[in-house]
């Protein structure tokens, strides 16, 4: 029986087989490994060997297979899960670029509209925020509004003596006419609410960075608070409210007497206007009528600001009423809001007076402190100066002195010298007995006496060069400058004042009659 080949699995010709050709290959050994066993027992013997190899070949194949599989499967799931978070990245970014196709779309859809808008609706005067003079107008147009249907409708007070004005008031009676003034005087302002801002925020400034008191001796005034009041004409309340409570001759006399102080300062427009609007939307109103007390404080200095668009001052609200908590107050009830709100913002900027006025007195301090020290510190400097110079003239003084003792022991010294080779010159002293000579006795102031013989033919020179020997030798009787003269009669013979400046003759001792003996006189020239 003749038994068929196939190449193996991973044998070079089988490289590039699928997976079913591998499976095919198994199913054929498998089948000719049973065929090989029926003939006879030597023969299943003997395959045996080789069909447990191919057997443990089949494995390996498995094994290898499944680890393919599931690298594959691996690798397609990763990119898979690569294709889906790529497109979730995109999706945002698509959608803002079709969020800003579609607004550029709109803008062009609306914009023919919005032309013709303008034409057949053009705003009103009061309506564009961005002109100082439409909200102005829209300040001056709530003014005349509160003036003409309000204050002046405003009865007269009531009295019982004296002589009556043409308004009902005692001509007689000065609080009661003053009282009269200020409850029908108009507290409220006609600028626009941006200008009042600036203006507040520009007096904040100065009151902050003011560290001195005015000319006059008064404190630099403190900036005010703004009295906020958004007037709603739709607002059945709202009439009411303004005659009978914000009307009120007590409370606007309060408001007037306050606004005359510079404690507070009163705003008033139409929500219907832009500059209204405005407010409303920036104090969050929806209830009407609305009354609040806010402080201006200067511009953050950590905003960004350009030329075109200066920084804006900011706003601390102090109080808010509206609506029916507002027309429910009676004005005594109003007033106490409004009064202890004042005195809270009074007695915060007194505080931060205060604080102010210590800081700038810390400075102060430690400004004469600083100044102090360096006045100190320079008089210090000055004294070493002025030490350190006088210790410099000192050394020189002392280096001079010294150069000068130096000079005057070296001249000794050369001086010595030459009164040695002088006398060693001369042959040195005769003997006694010596035919000619001359034998001289010197007196010292002392009473001191030396004597010492010299020959005829030597030259009186010679006595200066024993005497300035001698007394190098003998320093303690303290002669240096001398001067030698004969007795009798007197001649000055030597003069030695340590300098070139010497006096003596050329003779010689016997012409100068020095022998046989003589007695010259040793004079101190420096006592």
């Amino acid at each position: 029986m003749m038994e068929e080949t196939v190449p193996h699995a991973s044998s070079p010709a089988n490289n590039g087989g699928t997976s079913r050709q591998r499976a095919q290959h198994r199913n054929t050994t498998s089948l000719t490994s049973t065929a090989t066993t029926t003939p006879n027992s030597t023969s299943t013997s003997a395959a045996t060997p080789s069909v447990t190899a191919a057997a443990t070949a089949d494995v390996r194949d498995d094994n290898v297979d499944s680890d393919d599989g599931e690298s594959s499967r691996r690798r397609h799931l990763h990119g898979q899960n690569q294709s889906i978070m790529s497109w979730l990245g995109s999706v945002p970014l698509l959608l803002s670029k079709i969020l800003l196709l579609i607004t550029v779309l709109l803008r062009v859809l609306f914009y023919p509209i919005r032309r013709v808008a303008k034409l057949v609706f053009p705003p009103g005067e009061f309506d564009d925020i961005k002109l100082k003079s439409s909200s102005d107008k829209a300040a001056k147009a709530f003014v005349s509004y509160f003036q003409s249907n309000f204050l002046a409708n405003l009865p007269p007070p009531t009295t019982t003596t004296g002589d009556i004005t043409t308004d009902g008031v005692d001509a007689n009676d000065d609080d009661a006419v003053l009282a009269h003034v200020m409850a029908q005087s108009n507290p409220f302002v006609d600028v626009g609410y941006s200008t009042i801002l600036s203006n507040v925020a520009a007096q904040t400034l100065a009151f902050e960075s003011s560290n001195d008191d005015n000319p006059d001796g008064s404190p630099p005034a403190p900036p005010p608070l703004v009295l906020v009041y958004l007037h709603s004409p739709m607002h059945g309340q709202v009439p009411s409210f303004l005659s009978k409570t914000l009307c009120h001759p007590q409370l606007m006399t309060w408001i007037n007497q306050n606004v005359q102080r510079g404690s507070l300062l009163c705003w008033g427009t139409s929500i219907h206007t832009a500059d209204g609007a405005s407010v409303q939307s920036t104090f969050g109103a929806s209830t009407y009528p609305f009354l609040a007390l806010v402080r201006v404080q200067k511009p953050s200095t950590t905003t960004t600001t350009t030329p075109q668009s200066p920084p804006l001052p900011r706003v601390e609200l102090q109080l808010s009423i509206s609506g029916p908590t507002l027309t429910s107050l009676t004005p005594q009830a109003l007033q106490i809001y409004l009064s202890t709100t004042l005195q809270n913002h009074t007695s915060g900027i007194a505080e931060q007076t205060a604080r102010r006025r210590a800081r700038a007195q810390e400075v102060t301090l430690r400004q004469e402190q600083d100044r102090e020290y360096r006045d100190a510190l320079a008089a210090d400097q000055e004294r070493e100066r002025a030490k350190a110079e006088t210790e410099r003239v000192e050394r020189e003084a002392l280096e001079a002195v010294e150069m000068v003792r130096e000079e005057g022991e070296r001249k000794g010294r050369e001086r010595v010298e030459r009164a040695r080779g002088v006398l060693e010159g001369s042959g040195g002293e005769p003997v006694k007995g010596e035919v000619g000579c001359a034998r001289i006795r010197f007196m010292f102031p002392s009473g001191q006496k030396v004597e010492r013989r010299f020959r005829g033919g030597d030259g009186v020179e010679l006595l200066r060069a024993f005497m300035v020997t001698y007394l190098d030798e003998n320093s303690g009787i303290g002669i240096k400058n001398f001067e030698l003269s004969s007795s009798y009669p007197r001649k000055v013979l030597v003069v030695e004042n340590g300098d070139d400046s010497n006096e003596g003759g050329t003779a010689t001792m016997a012409e100068e009659n020095l022998c046989p003996q003589t007695v010259i006189m040793v004079q101190d020239l420096d006592s």
